[in-house]
């Protein structure tokens, strides 16, 4: 499979968890998408557990860190740790093996209880580059795991889901990212933030970062993101009478 585009794409999963390419104005259409409940999924950080690899790669190189601060902010700008070396073990992170590379703790146990709440949509959405969805796509394949889509924004901020009206939960593990999105909050825009919800994903490497803005709500663990999903839905299912 060969990806060049300059806009985001969306991509569908075969009976073999093979991607497709797919027209992201008829996926909307063909799935219904407004009257459907929409759920959207960050993958790395989320679905998958990358820290401890991530962790271990960066410690290659000399340091010593602990999960808790292999995130950016802590690496980079307050530990000094060279950037280079940060990407590199990211990288080799998120890259890793499936058969290494876990899931999150819980997610085995929730995911199925979502994907049988009727009338609900999962897609995830990445912000991973162009060279590292092939990777994806083998870790989906591997864990057997089916989404209604996959939707990529490359490098961008992922507000240009957001736009296409169709989101009511939205689940993310980066504050900075939520933070692009909440920057770009304004009367244009304002519809888009009233009808989704937002959900900071709490795992090692953010734990000590700031939520950017106090109408996200923050979960630790897949059990909670499950419980706070569910409440959402069920408030959706009673506002269609």
């Amino acid at each position: 499979m060969q990806i060049s585009w300059r806009r985001p794409i969306m991509f569908i999963q075969d009976h073999s968890f093979n991607f497709a390419t797919e027209d992201v104005n008829s996926f909307i259409k063909k799935n219904n998408l407004e009257k459907k409940f929409v759920i959207a999924l960050d993958f790395d950080g989320v679905i998958s557990d990358p820290y401890i690899l991530k962790t271990k790669y960066i410690n290659e190189y000399g340091y010593n860190i602990t999960e808790e601060q292999c995130g950016y902010d802590a690496c980079i700008r307050k530990l000094g740790i060279k950037e280079k070396n940060y990407k590199s073990a990211l990288e080799r992170a998120y890259l890793a093996d499936p058969k290494i590379l876990p899931l999150q703790e819980g997610f085995k146990g929730n995911f199925p209880k979502l994907k049988r709440l009727k009338d609900a949509v999962l897609i995830l959405v990445t912000s991973r580059y162009n060279y590292m969805i092939k990777h994806l796509e083998n870790y989906l394949k591997f864990n057997k795991i089916k989404v209604d889509g996959i939707f990529h924004t490359e490098l961008k901020n992922k507000i240009s889901i957001l736009r296409k009206g169709f989101v009511d939960v939205f689940v993310e593990d980066s504050p900075f990212k939520l933070k692009q999105i909440f920057d770009k909050l304004n009367s244009k825009n304002r519809k888009f933030f009233n009808s989704c919800t937002f959900i900071l994903y709490r795992n090692k490497q953010n734990y000590i970062e700031k939520n950017p803005n106090k109408g996200i709500i923050e979960v630790k663990d897949w059990d909670n993101l499950y419980k706070a999903i569910s409440k959402n839905y069920n408030k959706w299912v009673k506002s269609r009478g």
